[in-house]
């Protein structure tokens, strides 16, 4: 996220990582909550994956979180997992849940003096195609939750950055080329 933000919108300047908000400016004039876009049952299934390849041993372990995986859409070949089908709704209503859950932290961040709150959202693939209007009202919606709002939400993937301005209530999206992606993410990722 703090790569994207940063090759995208180069006028929000460094941003720094760190917990509560997980990013911020050195000024604290934005803060931003982040978070992955994951379907409950995708989460479910992968969990139980990561348990069933490297965690358990036991047989009856092992069988029990095969039973979870297909109880949840998912299936288990030799060496990998694969996930269930999702539809359009599902992707929205994830994003919806994501605000509702993220907005309540807003007045702790308020009151640490972050004049701009933001929220980005980070989806591990390129969501179903959509009106980019439907987004924007999905992120209208979602906020009236709350009796704060984010300043701005970010949806990002491998190939843009989609931004709203809670203000003006505009939506923008930024394109990213792969290759730049791919090296975004390799820069963001730890060196071993």
């Amino acid at each position: 996220a703090c790569k994207l933000l940063e090759y995208c919108y180069p006028q929000i300047g460094q941003l720094i990582c760190s917990d509560k908000p997980d990013l911020q400016t050195n000024d604290q004039g934005l803060g931003i909550e982040v978070a992955a876009a994951m379907l409950t049952q995708d989460a479910i299934v992968a969990g139980e994956f990561t348990k069933y390849e490297f965690g358990k041993k036991d047989a009856a372990e092992r069988n029990r979180c095969l039973e979870t995986i297909s109880k949840y859409g998912g299936n288990v070949s030799e060496f990998c997992v694969s996930f269930p089908s999702h539809s359009l709704d599902d992707e929205f209503q994830n994003y919806r849940d994501l605000i509702v859950k993220k907005i309540h932290k807003l007045p702790l961040y308020r009151a640490k003096g972050y004049r701009h709150m933001g929220l980005f959202i980070m989806c591990s693939s390129s969501p179903i195609p959509f009106r980019i209007e439907t987004l924007k009202d999905i992120f209208v919606t979602a906020q009236q939750s709350g009796k704060d709002k984010f300043d701005y939400i970010w949806l990002g993937y491998s190939c843009a950055v989609l931004f709203y301005d809670e203000a003006t209530k505009q939506i923008s999206i930024h394109k990213i080329p792969r290759d730049t992606y791919d090296q975004l993410a390799m820069d963001a990722s730890p060196r071993l």
